[in-house]
């Protein structure tokens, strides 16, 4: 097998064979959410953290919402949907599959995670179901790492700079430059406005 497993405490994208990712659907913060399969647009809704809670058990929790992969009713059955929820005890194994992609199975059921009737459209839903090897069962982890943010870096160390200095130049900076802050400037046009 080519790929690694998956580790422990690193966010990763889910993806089916044909590249769409699992999401929680229309960025829906509250538990009962749909999770779904959309075309990959990174953002934060199709980014799911991986933690081991125990020896081989892990729960995937959503970036954006802090919820975790559930299936609707604490279901067992074949055909029982998937969503997402607080975390309470949704437990999944990882299990090699072919071309170096992943089974993702349900500690509860023994079943794994499958695209209902095998879709490959943008909302298929997520359900559960027995083992067959299906094509449409088999994930691959793409390992998420954290943008860089360099202006946010400048922004943090323009602050730090700025009150080093002290209060006294860093009000000077935008007179010294000829220029007014945009809060001054707005008073300034505010009152020179005629009146409504």
């Amino acid at each position: 097998m080519n790929e690694k497993k998956p580790v422990s405490n690193v966010c990763y994208q889910i993806a089916a064979k044909n590249g769409r990712v699992l999401e929680v659907a229309d960025f829906n913060t509250a538990s009962g959410a749909a999770v779904q399969l959309w075309d990959n647009v990174k953002e934060d809704s199709q980014i799911w953290l991986l933690v081991e809670v125990a020896e081989g058990l892990y729960k995937l929790e959503n970036k954006l919402t802090g919820k975790v992969l559930d299936v609707i009713n604490a279901g067992s059955p074949n055909g029982a949907w998937l969503h997402q929820w607080d975390y309470i005890n949704q437990l999944w194994t990882l299990e090699p599959a072919a071309d170096g992609r992943w089974k993702v199975r349900s500690k509860l059921s023994g079943r794994v995670l499958d695209i209902v009737g095998m879709s490959q459209e943008n909302g298929a839903r997520l359900q559960i179901w027995d083992d067959v090897d299906g094509e449409n069962q088999a994930w691959k982890f793409t390992e998420v790492k954290a943008a860089k943010k360099p202006a946010a870096k400048k922004a943090a160390a323009k602050r730090a700079a700025a009150e080093k200095d002290g209060p006294a130049k860093a009000e000077k900076t935008p007179a010294k430059r000829g220029r007014k802050p945009a809060v001054k400037k707005a008073e300034e046009a505010k009152a020179g406005a005629p009146a409504k």
